[in-house]
């Protein structure tokens, strides 16, 4: 696992980036590239045991030698992460 260097505010006309503030939640806004991933940021805000929600946390090189970069990752108050 190796940081991501992917970044998902990209400017341009015809790309709608979304910055969603959820105070309750955490400072900083997440970060959403598409009404899927705004919606799914909402839900997953909704649980009270998340503590954050993190965009594009990291890159995975698969066996493949493909590499994936997925969209978010969620903390739970128990420590663990998905």
């Amino acid at each position: 696992m190796e940081p991501s260097t992917r970044k998902v505010v990209q400017r341009s006309p015809a790309h709608t980036v979304r910055l969603l503030h959820l105070p309750h939640l955490q400072p900083d806004a997440i970060e959403a590239d598409s009404s899927v991933e705004r919606d799914f940021v909402h839900c997953a805000a909704l649980f009270p045991n998340v503590t954050s929600i993190t965009s594009q946390p990291f890159k995975l090189t698969l066996p493949s030698g493909k590499k994936y970069t997925p969209d978010y990752l969620v903390t739970f108050q128990d420590g663990s992460r998905r």
